[in-house]
């Protein structure tokens, strides 16, 4: 569902820029390495505004396993 929803907000240069990127591994690594960098900043980041808790959320869906959890047991930890 997730990617139906995607499809409905991509404008055609999107939709032909993620079609592109899901055909390079070397942009896939990319952006896994820039999703990464940004996970660390969010966690390292001593004030966490409304703008980068909603960067990390947009981004949850396509994080790596291991960034989601980082990122999981944060917010948990803030909650208790």
């Amino acid at each position: 569902m997730g990617d139906d929803i995607q499809q409905l907000v991509l404008d055609e240069d999107e939709k032909a820029w993620k079609a592109a990127v899901e055909k390079d591994p070397i942009e896939q690594a990319h952006i896994r390495r820039l999703i990464a960098q940004t996970v660390g900043d969010f966690l390292n980041k001593s004030c966490k505004d409304e703008e980068s808790i909603a960067e990390i959320v947009l981004l949850g869906s396509i994080m790596k396993r291991s960034d989601f959890g980082r990122v999981l047991s944060f917010l948990v930890k803030q909650m208790e």
